[in-house]
């Protein structure tokens, strides 16, 4: 049978568990369509703001003709390229765009219907695009809308918050109507929305308004406030991103109408009453890049200002037991995407096992990681503190916050002191080392005792079922083979040996001969065996191979490109080989050499 390289294995496993390398790789283009203002004064040339982030290649389709708006021509498109690196490893930012000029004859609402734009060979269709042009923009003293970023200048990967705030006076009477235009909502190159940065505050009270003439959007109510000697009713909206790309950020200028709509009833259309208007100016955001200048290796892309704080479930525990660390981070950073330390490196890590962590964002300024450790011996007294190298904004340095080590107490198993199987004994007996020798019966032997006519008969009984019972437990002992035999002793130990191989690596290559090990003693097969072999034939049968398949492939990559290739952390495989250890690898290993043959 013909043979499947490695790499097209690694790719097939990648495509159907969604490794994340590959995914990044094949990801589309970001398209944002937008105008620059939604709302207009007659004469005033506004644009299309047109921005494709992933590519240089792009370009536009037929513009729309429409009645009393003058669009185009298209000009030449902005290419932008910017190279980043981090922890070594290179990145490459491009991006091209354009704006295309619309102007307006006569004041009215109009919609710019939807048309084609082509991305690196994709088609996308825009969204229909409102714009409200007015003669006059009656309302700047009567009302009120601002946007404010914060920080004005960020690095990449830092989040920044955006903050709409909004009112009228109070004098404004029959007011029951009120449009927030944002031309920028939902679609800002270079960012993404984080993750529960529009929940609700607990004491804050809410209503809603409309947005960009089209949805009704929740916003705060902050109350009255005094804005130019004048009492006014203010509003707020909050939200929080994350810049995923150098460069300049823009928002185009927005808008507030508000007033009075007439009518709505069955037989009475809704009509615009007494209209107002106001406009807040574009504000721009600069994102910088991370200096390579004081890098330290172990740098996870952690931004901000962060702290963490520390505390365990228990102090005491028996060798073996588990102990949950809890860690929490806080502050204003990119807490939902940084990465976490691997613990199985840390230092002070000997004679613990590590089995997981498991991580949750509790809420937007808190993350709370829990690491499940294992100390094996009475010497342990302490769980090693966890490092964060962070980028911190404010100082233009890299810091490392580190919790503090945690004190426990370690009780030894009775007559052993620790669990690190390598210095407990062999167990030389087996069910076969059960004793058989027969006390002698009492006798009267002077100490005046009779002895016991029914002992013997009663005796007997009981060494006969003890004798079915030994011969069926070593029936069952011994159906997989002699368990004192050296390759079940190799099996038997295949984990725990991996375990210790991980904890003494320092590279790609002893990682990739460590797991390989495993697998060979599982397998009953020399060490080199999984090494470089095509599992191809057996994932049907062993789906659970596949993610075997894609580690051995990742550690392979890594080793040929010096360590740098993404790879499975320590937990990771050691997880992975508990899912092995089901599964019968003898039986697998002989399918693939009769495929080979």
């Amino acid at each position: 049978m013909t043979k499947v390289p490695l790499g097209a294995l690694a790719l097939l496993v990648a495509l159907i568990f969604g490794a994340a390398a590959s995914a990044a790789a094949q990801d589309p283009p970001r398209v944002s369509v937008q105008l620059n203002t939604g709302l207009a004064k007659l004469g005033e040339t506004v644009g299309i703001l047109v921005h494709m982030e992933g590519t240089t290649e792009g370009s536009i389709g037929d513009l729309p003709d429409v009645p009393g708006l003058s669009i185009g021509p298209i000009p030449g498109g902005r290419t932008s390229r910017q190279a980043t690196s981090i922890n070594g490893r290179m990145s490459v930012q491009s991006s091209i765009s354009w704006t295309i000029p619309v102007r307006a004859s006569a004041e009215g609402e109009y919609v710019i219907p939807p048309f084609l734009v082509s991305a690196a060979g994709n088609d996308y269709e825009t969204n229909p695009m409102p714009l409200r042009v007015k003669e006059d923009l009656a309302g700047a003293e009567l009302g009120i809308v601002r946007v404010k970023i914060t920080p004005k200048k960020v690095v990449l990967g830092q989040p920044f918050d955006v903050e709409v705030s909004f009112g009228w006076d109070t004098a404004v009477r029959k007011l029951n109507h009120a449009d927030l235009s944002l031309p920028w909502w939902g679609q800002i190159p270079g960012a993404i929305e984080m993750e529960g940065s529009g929940r609700r505050e607990l004491g804050k009270s809410y209503t809603s308004v409309l947005l960009n003439s089209r949805s009704q959007i929740e916003v705060t109510r902050e109350g009255a406030g005094s804005i130019r000697g004048r009492s006014f009713e203010m509003f707020s909206l909050r939200r929080s991103y994350l810049a995923t790309s150098p460069g300049l950020i823009e928002f185009p200028a927005s808008h507030l109408k508000f007033g009075q709509m007439l009518g709505g009833g069955f037989l009475d259309p809704a009509r615009e009453g007494d209209m107002y208007y106001t406009k807040a100016e574009p504000v721009s955001l600069v994102v910088g890049t991370l200096p390579e200048t004081g890098r330290p290796r172990d740098y996870l892309d952690a931004v901000g200002s962060i702290t963490a704080r520390a505390e365990i479930d228990r102090r005491e525990v028996n060798a073996g037991d588990s102990i949950k660390l809890r860690v929490e981070w806080t502050g204003q950073g990119n807490l939902e995407f940084f990465a976490l330390p691997d613990a199985t490196h840390l230092d002070g890590m000997e004679n613990i096992n590590f089995y997981g962590v498991t991580d949750e964002l509790k809420e937007r300024n808190r993350r709370v990681s829990v690491f499940d450790f294992a100390p094996l011996s009475e010497s342990v007294k302490e769980l090693p503190s966890i490092p964060l190298v962070v980028y911190n904004p404010e100082t233009e340095a890299y810091e490392r916050v580190v919790t503090q080590p945690m004190p426990i107490r370690v009780h030894a198993l009775e007559g052993t002191g620790s669990l690190d199987v390598e210095e407990l004994p062999e167990l030389e007996e087996d069910i076969r080392d059960l004793r058989s020798e027969i006390p002698a019966s009492p006798s009267r032997g002077g100490d005046g005792l009779e002895p016991d006519p029914h002992f013997l008969r009663k005796f007997g009984g009981a060494l006969a079922l003890l004798g079915a019972a030994w011969a069926g437990l070593r029936v069952a002992v011994r159906r997989n083979g002699d368990p004192a035999t050296p390759g079940n002793r190799r099996r038997r130990a295949a984990h725990r040996n991996l375990r210790r191989a991980l904890r003494r690596s320092d590279s790609a290559s002893a990682r990739q001969q460590a797991f390989g090990a495993f697998l060979s003693a599982r397998s009953g097969e020399g060490e080199g065996a999984w090494i470089g072999r095509d599992l191809q034939p057996i994932l049907v049968a062993y789906p659970a191979m596949a993610k075997v398949a894609l580690a051995m492939a990742e550690l392979d990559s890594a080793v040929w490109s010096s360590g740098s290739g993404h790879q499975a952390s320590d937990g990771e495989l050691l997880a992975l080989a508990r899912t092995v250890e089901s599964l019968d690898l003898e039986v697998a290993a002989n399918t693939l050499q009769g495929e080979s043959r």
